[in-house]
């Protein structure tokens, strides 16, 4: 395991500890008696006397276990889309380093992510890919097509429409070079 996911399971590990310390103080709307906390699969850890068990090391085990299931689960996702996103950078011709991609997602979108369908997490990482290679300035594959942006000019697109405002104006507000279709096309 790498070391950002150990860090990631401490930091879990960690947070999920207080969490639970902090439940197993509250009273319940029943009967006055504290929460019983419930972690991952099912797992009790608090009970009626404020206490984790009687067997602490144990709970500090299952809690670890279930935390690190949590993280190789996350890992597992972010590796797959990482790799997806490569594909489809590759598919316009360019090599998308794992830590630019996983600079574009923060904590709340790969939280996200680990909750999406295949589906979301292809167009997802088909449109990370897209802004990863325009930042280039290379024409992503299959925008082989002139469209005219009102604020751009004529720009590469999927379709030849006239817009508003287009995927290219990203770069032109930030006073970027982006490829634009010659005279004669």
């Amino acid at each position: 395991m790498g070391k950002w996911s150990e860090q990631y399971i401490e930091k879990k590990s960690a947070a999920l500890t207080e969490t639970t310390a902090k439940s197993c103080q509250k009273p319940n709307q029943a009967g006055g008696d504290p929460l019983l906390s419930v972690i991952g699969s099912g797992f009790v850890l608090a009970n009626k006397k404020n206490t984790f068990s009687k067997d602490k090391a144990k709970n500090s085990k299952v809690l670890k276990e279930t935390t690190a299931k949590t993280a190789k689960s996350q890992t597992d996702v972010l590796s797959k889309f990482t790799r997806l996103v490569q594909h489809y950078g590759a598919d316009s011709g360019v090599l998308l380093e794992e830590s630019t991609i996983l600079s574009e997602l923060d904590t709340d979108g790969i939280a996200d992510l680990q909750a999406a369908s295949a589906a979301v997490r292809r167009s997802w990482a088909e449109s990370i890919a897209i802004r990863l290679v325009q930042a280039r300035g290379i024409i992503p594959k299959d925008w082989d097509k002139v469209a005219h942006c009102q604020h751009c000019g004529p720009v590469w697109a999927e379709h030849d429409l006239n817009m508003l405002s287009c995927n290219w104006c990203w770069m032109r507000l930030a006073g970027k070079q982006f490829p634009v279709p010659d005279k004669d096309e």
